[in-house]
């Protein structure tokens, strides 16, 4: 297994379409505005066996409306 965090904009579409299906599946996140999201993030990180991508994770750039 492999693990690795790499900024978004070196990110593949098919990459980020799948750190998309993975997050949504998880069913704890809205849909709406997702990939941006996802997009604007600081790092994201894959676990990977082969080619396969088994876990995502991310370290966020919160909006300032987020942070209370």
């Amino acid at each position: 297994m492999q693990t690795i965090a790499t900024p978004p904009s070196q990110c593949t579409n098919a990459e980020i379409d799948a750190f998309v299906e993975l997050v949504l599946a998880g069913g704890e996140v809205r849909a709406a505005g997702l990939t941006e999201r996802i997009k604007q993030a600081q790092s994201l990180i894959f676990l990977k066996e082969e080619d396969q991508i088994l876990g995502v994770a991310a370290l966020k750039r919160p909006n300032a409306n987020y942070r209370l």
